[in-house]
């Protein structure tokens, strides 16, 4: 995905890592998807795009398309 000091990629573990690190630090709150607290070793970057699509679509003003375009999905 990005470069890193140890190689030219970083695996997908460092990724979590510094997910939950910014999330700790950032003192956000993780719920799961049915609404309940969350612990941040629960957090993972793929989370982001699901929080993403809740919250577009919790917006009455929000368009399927919309979201499928914001998320590309079918391209």
């Amino acid at each position: 995905m990005f470069p890193s000091r140890q190689s030219d990629q970083m695996t997908t573990e460092s990724m979590r890592n510094i997910v939950r690190d910014l999330a700790t630090h950032a003192d956000v709150t993780v719920h799961r998807s049915d609404g309940e607290p969350a612990d941040t070793e629960e957090l993972h970057p793929h989370a982001f795009r699901h929080s993403l699509a809740n919250y577009m679509l919790a917006d009455e003003d929000t368009h399927l398309v919309d979201v499928r375009n914001r998320l590309r999905i079918g391209r």
